[in-house]
């Protein structure tokens, strides 16, 4: 229903998004929570055929995805995950990483931070 006077139409448009809004924030709400689960089911299953060579561990809850090149990293893919991004911008993420058990990633990490300090020298 088209208004010619702008005041109108936005007191119009505000009285319709009070009254639907409880309706589609629910409706948004479940559809949030479906994609974050379909994407975690999907890195599981991604993660099932990771192999790691640094060790033996291979459980997929333990295998961790490592930026080498901070500069490069978008974001941790966790949070993509999380935030309900697109798989293949997932994978785009995933392919500056390599993999890394629980273990070995916080030696990484560590051994990083030693040489920040100066300490690994």
């Amino acid at each position: 229903m088209p208004y010619t006077d702008r005041e109108k139409a936005r007191e119009y448009h505000r009285k319709y998004h009070l009254k639907n809004w409880a309706k589609r924030k629910a409706s948004h709400l479940r559809w949030k929570r479906k994609r974050r689960l379909q994407l975690a089911l999907w890195l599981k299953n991604y993660k099932n055929n990771l192999n790691f060579i640094r060790c033996v561990e291979n459980h997929p809850a333990c295998l961790y995805f490592h930026h080498q090149d901070k500069n490069k990293k978008d974001a941790s893919v966790s949070n993509m995950i999380s935030q309900g991004f697109a798989i293949n911008t997932i994978k785009m993420e995933i392919d500056k990483c390599i993999v890394l058990c629980r273990n070995c990633h916080a030696k990484e990490h560590y051994n990083i931070l030693k040489l920040t300090r100066g300490e690994g020298e």
